[in-house]
């Protein structure tokens, strides 16, 4: 399980020992009990180029919040809220301070292309 893209910590939410004893099952599972690769193949083509806002792509060398910012887009392209443009206001960095250096896209787990996000930022919202 923490070998997948975005994983560093599992937590089995227990609430009893019945529970924990399950949970901790796992541990003692053949290698098919433990293939997940049907459901993770699912769920990765689902995630594909979409950011999850996990910040793997941080720090920015433009201290651009880019999981914030994604998501401020995300929610006006598809909601047209007017609070959308008035929290990208407030950012600190907009979306026009990104060079493009890339280094965002390499750390992302997702295959996110941040900079065509930040560009659609600008389109969206202005510098």
């Amino acid at each position: 399980m923490l070998s997948r893209p975005g994983i560093s910590a599992a937590l089995p939410g227990c609430g009893n020992p019945r529970e924990l004893e399950a949970a901790l099952a796992y541990c003692d599972a053949s290698e098919a009990e433990k293939d997940f690769s049907a459901i993770d193949a699912e769920a990765l083509w689902k995630l594909e180029r979409r950011c999850v806002y996990c910040n793997h792509c941080l720090p920015c060398p433009e201290a651009i919040d880019v999981g914030g910012l994604i998501k401020l887009l995300d929610s006006e392209e598809h909601h047209r809220d007017p609070r959308m443009r008035t929290a990208y206001d407030a950012l600190v960095r907009k979306a026009s301070a990104c060079t493009e250096c890339g280094i965002c896209v390499e750390r992302c787990p997702f295959g996110v292309d941040v900079p065509a996000r930040m560009h659609r930022a600008v389109e969206l919202f202005g510098a």
